[in-house]
């Protein structure tokens, strides 16, 4: 009687069995600790757009100025808050001579330039799940057909000896792709989620920047730490 499992797999593996067992372990270890830590770094950035939606600005430029910078690079809406205090504070300390001839289209080049690197940020990682996603099903599909081609060219027993090799091929075949699809299926999942959530915070960082452009035009000063 035939027996399946990934031990009875191993065992019955050779070496480019072995390699793709490995590198579908790797893919799993890698997806699994790219969706841990996206997902808590989602759940941080999405509690962080809750706080501040209710927050004033100008307390928050107070409390972003008693902050080190570590602190705010933690925060995608401190870093755009950070990023406008430093544009308007440059434009002002400059000559006028030097200066930037317009204030709004200065700010907005800022502002656009700091949200695009918080959206790099919050895209890290999902390549590599898009990746692992489309590849993880090619190599169990690789692996079954390695292992059914093996044994069709050691099959030279007796009938009912090689329909139980076929038998038992087949179930280790399966084991691969059964392997290959729990590596695949979570990483196309979470990267969907990842993408949707992405998209909800992007439209927040692109509104809290219009009311920073909107704060600094209107009231021309940045207000000073008690």
């Amino acid at each position: 009687m035939s027996h399946y499992g990934l031990a009875h797999t191993w065992q019955q593996g050779d070496i480019a069995m072995h390699m793709m067992a490995l590198g579908l372990l790797s893919m799993f270890i890698l997806s699994w600790t790219i969706i841990i830590i996206k997902s808590c770094d989602l759940w941080r950035t999405a509690q962080l757009a809750k706080q501040v939606e209710k927050t004033d600005l100008s307390s928050l430029f107070i409390e972003e100025k008693l902050k080190p910078l570590n602190t705010i690079n933690a925060s995608p809406f401190l870093v755009l808050a950070h990023a406008a205090q430093v544009a308007v504070d440059h434009y002002r300390n400059q000559p006028p001579k030097q200066q930037h001839p317009d204030l709004n289209e200065w700010l907005t080049h800022c502002l656009t330039q700091a949200r695009n690197d918080s959206v790099l940020q919050l895209q890290r990682g999902l390549r590599i799940l898009a990746l692992i996603a489309s590849s993880a099903p090619f190599i169990g599909l690789l692996g079954t057909v390695i292992g059914l081609y093996q044994t069709l060219l050691t099959s030279d027993a007796p009938r009912l000896t090689t329909l139980e090799q076929l038998t038992e091929s087949l179930g280790d075949a399966l084991m691969m792709m059964i392997g290959s699809l729990s590596v695949a299926i979570p990483a196309l999942l979470f990267y969907k989620l990842f993408t949707s959530a992405n998209k909800t915070i992007i439209h927040q960082l692109n509104r809290y920047a219009h009311r920073l452009h909107v704060y600094f035009l209107a009231s021309h000063r940045f207000l000073p730490v008690p």
